[in-house]
Protein backbone atom coordinates (compact mmCIF):
# COMPACT_ATOMS: atom_id res chain seq x y z
CA UNK A 1 0.00 0.00 0.00
CA UNK A 2 1.08 3.83 -0.52
CA UNK A 3 0.03 6.72 0.41
CA UNK A 4 0.80 10.55 -0.33
CA UNK A 5 2.77 13.25 2.28
CA UNK A 6 3.66 16.56 1.59
CA UNK A 7 6.30 18.47 2.60
CA UNK A 8 6.13 22.06 2.55
CA UNK A 9 9.38 24.92 2.42
CA UNK A 10 8.32 28.47 3.39
CA UNK A 11 10.02 30.83 0.41
CA UNK A 12 10.00 34.03 1.75
CA UNK A 13 13.48 34.53 2.41
CA UNK A 14 14.75 32.51 0.18
CA UNK A 15 13.96 34.03 -3.00
CA UNK A 16 16.23 36.77 -4.90
CA UNK A 17 14.18 39.30 -6.56
CA UNK A 18 14.53 37.45 -9.89
CA UNK A 19 13.24 34.72 -8.36
CA UNK A 20 9.94 36.80 -7.25
CA UNK A 21 9.38 38.41 -10.33
CA UNK A 22 8.80 34.79 -12.10
CA UNK A 23 7.00 33.08 -9.33
CA UNK A 24 4.63 36.62 -8.93
CA UNK A 25 3.94 36.08 -12.75
CA UNK A 26 3.28 32.16 -12.61
CA UNK A 27 0.72 32.54 -9.63
CA UNK A 28 -0.93 35.47 -11.04
CA UNK A 29 -1.29 34.07 -14.71
CA UNK A 30 -2.91 30.37 -13.12
CA UNK A 31 -5.22 32.97 -10.92
CA UNK A 32 -5.98 34.77 -14.09
CA UNK A 33 -6.45 31.68 -16.07
CA UNK A 34 -9.00 30.19 -13.31
CA UNK A 35 -11.07 33.25 -14.03
CA UNK A 36 -10.94 33.11 -17.71
CA UNK A 37 -11.66 29.77 -18.05
CA UNK A 38 -14.91 29.98 -15.47
CA UNK A 39 -16.16 32.89 -17.11
CA UNK A 40 -16.51 30.52 -20.32
CA UNK A 41 -17.65 28.03 -18.33
CA UNK A 42 -20.66 30.41 -16.50
CA UNK A 43 -21.73 31.88 -19.63
CA UNK A 44 -21.90 28.67 -21.93
CA UNK A 45 -19.24 29.57 -23.86
CA UNK A 46 -17.06 26.12 -23.36
CA UNK A 47 -18.62 22.89 -21.84
CA UNK A 48 -16.71 21.99 -18.34
CA UNK A 49 -14.15 20.01 -19.65
CA UNK A 50 -10.39 20.86 -19.45
CA UNK A 51 -10.17 20.08 -23.27
CA UNK A 52 -12.53 22.05 -24.26
CA UNK A 53 -11.23 24.65 -22.05
CA UNK A 54 -7.43 23.97 -23.53
CA UNK A 55 -8.98 24.34 -27.02
CA UNK A 56 -10.79 27.66 -26.35
CA UNK A 57 -8.20 29.63 -25.03
CA UNK A 58 -4.53 27.71 -26.00
CA UNK A 59 -4.39 30.26 -29.36
CA UNK A 60 -5.82 33.98 -27.72
CA UNK A 61 -5.33 33.65 -24.13
CA UNK A 62 -1.79 34.98 -22.46
CA UNK A 63 -2.22 33.71 -19.36
CA UNK A 64 -2.66 30.03 -20.83
CA UNK A 65 0.42 30.44 -23.13
CA UNK A 66 2.40 32.08 -19.71
CA UNK A 67 2.29 28.94 -17.99
CA UNK A 68 3.80 25.43 -18.85
CA UNK A 69 1.02 23.40 -20.92
CA UNK A 70 0.79 20.44 -17.79
CA UNK A 71 0.65 22.92 -15.74
CA UNK A 72 -2.10 25.08 -17.73
CA UNK A 73 -4.07 21.84 -17.96
CA UNK A 74 -4.44 21.20 -14.45
CA UNK A 75 -5.82 24.45 -13.64
CA UNK A 76 -8.52 23.73 -15.95
CA UNK A 77 -8.95 20.19 -14.97
CA UNK A 78 -9.34 21.06 -11.20
CA UNK A 79 -12.04 23.99 -12.60
CA UNK A 80 -13.42 20.87 -14.37
CA UNK A 81 -14.06 19.01 -11.75
CA UNK A 82 -15.02 21.59 -9.31
CA UNK A 83 -18.35 22.39 -11.88
CA UNK A 84 -19.08 18.61 -12.71
CA UNK A 85 -19.29 17.80 -9.13
CA UNK A 86 -21.63 21.20 -8.73
CA UNK A 87 -23.40 19.64 -11.48
CA UNK A 88 -24.06 16.01 -9.96
CA UNK A 89 -25.41 17.35 -6.79
CA UNK A 90 -28.23 19.35 -8.93
CA UNK A 91 -28.57 16.25 -10.39
CA UNK A 92 -28.64 13.90 -7.07
CA UNK A 93 -28.68 16.19 -3.72
CA UNK A 94 -29.64 13.65 -1.84
CA UNK A 95 -26.76 10.90 -2.85
CA UNK A 96 -24.65 13.98 -1.48
CA UNK A 97 -26.30 14.60 1.61
CA UNK A 98 -26.02 10.37 2.25
CA UNK A 99 -22.79 11.64 2.63
CA UNK A 100 -22.60 14.01 5.02
CA UNK A 101 -22.55 16.88 2.27
CA UNK A 102 -25.62 19.77 2.27
CA UNK A 103 -25.14 21.67 -0.32
CA UNK A 104 -22.13 22.38 -3.56
CA UNK A 105 -21.49 25.50 -4.43
CA UNK A 106 -20.10 26.64 -8.30
CA UNK A 107 -16.97 27.13 -8.05
CA UNK A 108 -15.94 30.86 -7.64
CA UNK A 109 -13.40 33.65 -9.19
CA UNK A 110 -9.90 34.09 -7.28
CA UNK A 111 -10.68 36.99 -5.53
CA UNK A 112 -9.36 39.83 -7.52
CA UNK A 113 -7.52 41.00 -4.48
CA UNK A 114 -5.30 38.06 -3.94
CA UNK A 115 -5.22 36.99 -7.99
CA UNK A 116 -2.73 34.69 -7.74
CA UNK A 117 -3.47 31.21 -7.56
CA UNK A 118 -1.61 27.83 -6.82
CA UNK A 119 0.59 26.36 -10.21
CA UNK A 120 1.06 23.22 -10.62
CA UNK A 121 4.34 20.74 -11.76
CA UNK A 122 3.41 17.05 -12.33
CA UNK A 123 6.71 15.05 -13.93
CA UNK A 124 6.86 16.16 -16.95
CA UNK A 125 7.95 20.04 -15.74
CA UNK A 126 10.30 19.36 -12.98
CA UNK A 127 13.76 18.02 -12.14
CA UNK A 128 15.53 16.99 -8.97
CA UNK A 129 18.94 17.98 -8.49
CA UNK A 130 20.28 17.27 -5.22
CA UNK A 131 17.97 19.87 -2.96
CA UNK A 132 17.18 21.43 -5.77
CA UNK A 133 14.22 21.58 -7.87
CA UNK A 134 14.38 22.27 -11.90
CA UNK A 135 10.47 24.25 -13.13
CA UNK A 136 10.15 24.62 -16.48
CA UNK A 137 8.83 28.20 -18.19
CA UNK A 138 6.75 28.40 -20.98
CA UNK A 139 8.55 29.70 -23.88
CA UNK A 140 6.16 32.77 -23.73
CA UNK A 141 6.81 33.83 -20.43
CA UNK A 142 10.49 33.20 -20.85
CA UNK A 143 10.31 35.69 -23.61
CA UNK A 144 8.22 38.25 -21.65
CA UNK A 145 11.10 38.30 -18.88
CA UNK A 146 13.80 39.12 -21.63
CA UNK A 147 11.64 42.13 -22.95
CA UNK A 148 10.46 43.26 -19.67
CA UNK A 149 13.18 42.50 -17.24
CA UNK A 150 16.29 41.62 -18.76
CA UNK A 151 15.85 38.22 -16.95
CA UNK A 152 17.38 35.11 -19.24
CA UNK A 153 16.70 31.79 -17.83
CA UNK A 154 14.91 28.46 -19.38
CA UNK A 155 14.03 27.64 -15.47
CA UNK A 156 13.06 28.81 -12.30
CA UNK A 157 15.18 27.17 -9.78
CA UNK A 158 14.54 26.52 -6.11
CA UNK A 159 17.47 25.09 -3.39
CA UNK A 160 15.25 24.02 -1.22
CA UNK A 161 18.21 23.12 1.71
CA UNK A 162 16.68 19.33 2.18
CA UNK A 163 19.29 16.51 0.73
CA UNK A 164 16.99 13.95 1.31
CA UNK A 165 14.41 15.16 -1.24
CA UNK A 166 16.34 13.46 -4.31
CA UNK A 167 15.22 9.91 -2.12
CA UNK A 168 11.60 10.46 -2.17
CA UNK A 169 9.21 9.25 -4.63
CA UNK A 170 7.81 13.02 -6.21
CA UNK A 171 4.53 13.02 -7.67
CA UNK A 172 3.97 16.84 -8.27
CA UNK A 173 5.57 20.49 -6.96
CA UNK A 174 3.21 23.21 -6.21
CA UNK A 175 4.08 27.00 -5.63
CA UNK A 176 1.70 28.31 -2.95
CA UNK A 177 0.48 32.32 -2.93
CA UNK A 178 -0.75 33.21 0.07
CA UNK A 179 -1.21 36.67 2.33
CA UNK A 180 0.40 37.35 5.34
CA UNK A 181 0.54 40.47 7.09
CA UNK A 182 -1.09 42.47 4.73
CA UNK A 183 1.92 41.07 1.98
CA UNK A 184 2.29 38.79 -0.53
CA UNK A 185 4.25 35.11 0.73
CA UNK A 186 4.72 31.98 -1.02
CA UNK A 187 5.70 28.48 -0.23
CA UNK A 188 6.59 25.81 -1.85
CA UNK A 189 5.00 22.31 -1.35
CA UNK A 190 6.17 18.63 -2.22
CA UNK A 191 4.28 16.16 -2.64
CA UNK A 192 5.41 12.39 -2.67
CA UNK A 193 4.47 9.16 -2.45
CA UNK A 194 5.33 6.44 0.24
CA UNK A 195 4.77 3.04 0.84
CA UNK A 196 3.42 2.14 4.15
CA UNK A 197 5.16 -1.41 5.57
CA UNK A 198 2.72 -4.50 6.07
CA UNK A 199 2.73 -4.99 9.43
CA UNK A 200 1.71 -8.56 10.74
CA UNK A 201 -0.36 -9.11 13.59
CA UNK A 202 1.00 -10.94 16.66
CA UNK A 203 -1.29 -12.91 18.96
CA UNK A 204 -4.93 -13.42 19.06
CA UNK A 205 -6.17 -10.14 20.15
CA UNK A 206 -6.35 -6.60 18.67
CA UNK A 207 -7.04 -3.22 19.94
CA UNK A 208 -8.93 -0.68 17.87
CA UNK A 209 -10.06 2.63 18.40
CA UNK A 210 -13.11 4.12 17.04
CA UNK A 211 -13.26 8.23 17.62
CA UNK A 212 -16.63 9.64 18.37
CA UNK A 213 -18.93 12.77 18.59
CA UNK A 214 -20.39 12.30 22.10
CA UNK A 215 -17.36 10.55 23.51
CA UNK A 216 -13.67 10.98 23.17
CA UNK A 217 -12.97 7.63 21.65
CA UNK A 218 -14.02 3.97 22.20
CA UNK A 219 -11.57 1.44 22.77
CA UNK A 220 -12.10 -2.36 21.61
CA UNK A 221 -10.06 -5.33 22.30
Amino acid sequence: MKTKKAISFELNNRLTDEQLIIIGHLTYHAGKLWNQANYLIQNKLAKPLYKDLYHKLKDSSVNLRSLHSRSAQIILDELSRAWNNFFNFLKSPESYKKKGVEFVKPPKYQNPNLPHRTITWDKTGFKIVGSVIRLSLSKSLKEYLKSKFKIETDYLWIDTGYKRLKELRVLNIQLVPYKAYGHLSYKLVVIYEEAIPKVEVKGSRVLAIDYGINNFATCIV
